[in-house]
């Protein structure tokens, strides 16, 4: 990658900017190799064709390494910018989510108490007309140390 190419957001974009010139090493390298000594032999006979194959040799390694090294780098600057893709692109969705839909309540509405002996809070009997279960609810008194083997010292119940 040249040095005027900015890096890639995230690994697809880093894959595609090295194949890209992976591409172009690969291709420049293969020119090389059936140009050069074709050229060689144009201006220098035998002796011009086997330096035109040394160059297209040369020339083919060189680039497709260069490719190669594309590649590799692509690759590798797109998977160091992935995660700062992901979060930009999750601050956007929420961004535009919260702007989109009703703002939620700081602080959740608390659960009604069920006491012993009082109504259930909220409950009308015309809401449930079929319900035929105590409008109060009932519990027997809870010991916390009932079934235990008066292991801290506690005594049982009767």
């Amino acid at each position: 990658m040249g040095a005027t190419e900015r890096e890639p957001e995230h690994l697809g974009e880093g894959l595609m900017t090295g194949l890209q010139g992976f591409g172009k090493g690969l291709v420049g390298g293969v020119k090389d190799l059936g140009q050069k000594p074709m050229k060689g032999a144009q201006e220098g006979g035998v002796v011009g064709f086997a330096k035109g194959v040394g160059y297209g040799t040369l020339g083919f390694g060189t680039k497709t390494l260069s490719g190669t090294l594309d590649l590799t780098s692509g690759i590798l600057m797109g998977t160091k910018n992935t995660p700062d893709a992901i979060g930009k692109k999750v601050s956007e969705m929420r961004g535009s989510s919260a702007s989109s839909s009703q703002a939620m309540p700081e602080q959740p509405t608390p659960a009604p108490q069920v006491v012993a002996g009082q109504p259930f809070p909220g409950f009308e009997r015309e809401a449930a007309p079929h319900f035929q279960g105590p409008l109060v609810p009932s519990a027997p008194p809870v010991d916390s140390f009932a079934g235990c083997d008066n292991a801290a010292g506690a005594t049982p119940p009767p």
